[in-house]
């Protein structure tokens, strides 16, 4: 199973059922902040445009797979 990070405002971009079953156990939005988090684990960036491509260029040197 992947942590997500998911890059926006909020959880617009997932199901309701995705959101209840990750709250606070792995789903961020902020791969800055929270990135140290998942350093050596497999992540996934749920999200678009460029701020999506910025988030995945940070954790390639911190998560094990991105």
């Amino acid at each position: 199973m992947y942590d997500l990070i998911i890059i926006g405002a909020g959880p617009a971009g997932i199901t309701a059922a995705v959101y209840a079953a990750r709250k606070n156990k792995g789903l961020t939005y902020c791969a800055t902040c929270d990135g140290p988090l998942f350093k050596g684990k497999d992540v996934a960036i749920i999200g678009g445009g460029n701020s999506t491509l910025d988030a995945a260029l940070q954790l390639m040197n911190i998560a094990r797979k991105v």
